[in-house]
Parts: structure tokens; C-alpha cells; sequence
């Protein structure tokens, strides 16, 4: 196959497509079942990417392996619909150049995004490593997210639970509604709104600290 797309196309559940070292430009829709992989010697450089949107609508599990996931002009990774589409990354790298990293929309409370021992940065200002308004749950477990672009977007969470376990990033992090998170043996950074009052006047500022839990 010379393309991601098409050999998933040609999968069945239980299959794993292994990727030869390249970079492949293309968006594809992930198959319940069936696993993208670098081979292990490829997967630490990393020298397998994607750059474009996996997109995952379905009931069901999809691991990715050892690949560099890279925004196009958009997420690198979609999980949205009504299912509970289940999909794990490990030893991954985020890569965060031009867009938040991961939209996660679906309103199944079944449904996760776990990533495990994955690397990553966020390039640029005005962009996040993911957006999260679904009902299920997103966990960073041993990850390490960057921020070389000194971007002060907030990863938003207005529902489900975020974990953020044995992890650090320079990046922030905001709830709203029924959104929760999650900080075990972690380092972030939280945006702040202090105010100050001065008589009948109230000045806000904001600001930006650094914890370790």
C-alpha cells in the first residue's frame, strides 16, 4: 500500500499496520480494531509521521504506536460522534506546529483518549494540545508536552475528566461547566485570575504559575 488510507481500507479487526519511515500527508479515519505502528527501532527518532487528522467516530479500541502525529492546519486527532471510541497512543510525539493538537467531542462517557509515555510541543501561540468537551476521559500517563511557542491558550476541558498523571508541560490547563481535572505527580502550569479591589473599583490580572503535585 502507499498510503495510510488505503491499507486500512484492506484491514480487518485485529489487524496491525505497520508504517515504513516516512512522512505520510494524509487525513484517514481510524477502523475499530485495527493499529497503526512504527516498527520499535523507528519509533524513538521518530522517524514514521503523520501529518493530518485521524479521525475515530466508532465504538471500539485503536491503539497508535511510535509515530509522530502533526497538526495540518488542524487536529492531528478527532474523536468525536456518539460511540465509545476508545483510542490509546503510546510513545508518541504530539506535535503541535499550527493547530490544537486534539479535538475529543464525543458525547459517549465510554469514550477515552489515553497517552502513554508520549512526547510532544505546541509550536506556536493561540493553540492548545487538545480541546475536550466530551464526557469520557483524556489521560497523560509518564508524557512530557512542550512549549516552545510560549502559547498562552488554555487546553479546555467543559466536561468528562482530564488526568494528568507522572507528567509535565509548560502549557495551561481551564475547566468550565461539569469539566473536570486531574493532577497526580505533575507539573503545569494553571492560568490565574487575581483580583484586586480598590473601593468600588476591581482590577483583574492574569497570571500564570507553576506547580508540582
Amino acid at each position: 500500500h502507499t498510503t495510510i488510507a488505503s491499507a486500512l481500507t484492506s484491514a480487518s479487526s485485529g489487524d496491525t499496520i505497520f508504517l515504513r519511515p516516512g512522512t505520510y500527508t494524509e487525513n484517514i479515519t481510524l477502523k475499530a480494531g485495527v493499529n497503526l505502528s512504527a516498527y520499535g527501532c523507528d519509533a524513538l527518532t521518530p522517524n514514521v509521521t503523520i501529518v493530518g487528522t485521524c479521525t475515530f467516530t466508532t465504538a471500539g479500541t485503536v491503539s497508535i504506536s511510535g509515530i509522530r502525529l502533526q497538526t495540518n492546519a488542524s487536529f492531528f486527532l478527532a474523536v468525536t460522534g456518539s460511540a465509545a471510541s476508545i483510542v490509546f497512543l503510546r510513545d508518541c510525539y504530539l506535535n503541535c506546529t499550527d493547530n490544537t493538537g486534539i479535538s475529543f467531542t464525543s458525547s459517549d462517557a465510554g469514550a477515552s483518549i489515553t497517552c502513554i509515555t508520549c512526547q510532544g510541543n505546541v509550536a506556536t501561540t493561540g493553540i492548545a494540545i487538545f480541546a475536550s468537551s466530551s464526557t469520557g476521559q483524556i489521560g497523560f500517563n509518564h508524557c512530557g508536552i512542550g512549549n516552545s511557542g510560549a502559547s498562552t491558550t488554555a487546553n479546555t476541558i467543559s466536561a468528562g475528566q482530564v488526568n494528568f498523571l507522572n507528567s509535565n508541560t509548560g502549557t495551561v490547563f481551564s475547566t468550565s461547566s461539569t469539566g473536570l481535572i486531574n493532577f497526580e505527580n505533575a507539573v503545569y502550569k494553571r492560568l490565574m485570575l487575581e483580583k484586586e479591589f480598590h473601593g468600588e473599583f476591581a482590577a483583574q490580572r492574569l497570571l500564570f504559575e507553576e506547580y508540582g503535585i
